[in-house]
C-alpha cells in the first residue's frame, strides 16, 4: 500500500472498513510506521469500531527507503491514553536507540 493512498484513506469521506480519525504517526529506525488515533474513530462499516482509539504498525513491504507499507497490527481501544501507550511499545519495540537513550528496557 503507497503511504499516500494510506493516509488519503483515513481523510477522505466515504465509509471504510476501519473508520477515519486524525492520528499521529512515528517512523521507526527499522523503516516501520506506527501510529495511533488522536481522535475518537468514526465512520467505519457497520459502526464497529466508531468512538473508539486506535494502536496500527505498518511494515515497509521493502527494506529500505520504502514507500510501500502492510498493516501488521491493529488494535482498538475505548480511551486515547491506552491507545497512545501501546503505540509508545511498538515504538520502541522497532527503535531501539530511542528506547535507550529514554531508558526504556
Amino acid at each position: 500500500m503507497n503511504i499516500d493512498a494510506m493516509i488519503g484513506s483515513w481523510l477522505m469521506p466515504g465509509k471504510s472498513k476501519y473508520g477515519y480519525a486524525k492520528h499521529s504517526m512515528w517512523r521507526c529506525e527499522d523503516n516501520y510506521m506506527v501510529l495511533y488515533t488522536t481522535e475518537a474513530i468514526y465512520d467505519s462499516i457497520e459502526g464497529k469500531h466508531d468512538g473508539k482509539y486506535a494502536c496500527m504498525v505498518y511494515r515497509p513491504l521493502k527494506r529500505k527507503n520504502s514507500n510501500e507499507w502492510k498493516m501488521v497490527y491493529w488494535r482498538t481501544f475505548s480511551k486515547r491514553k491506552t491507545a497512545k501507550q501501546y503505540a509508545l511499545k511498538h515504538y520502541y519495540k522497532h527503535s531501539p536507540k530511542k528506547a535507550a537513550k529514554h531508558g526504556v528496557v
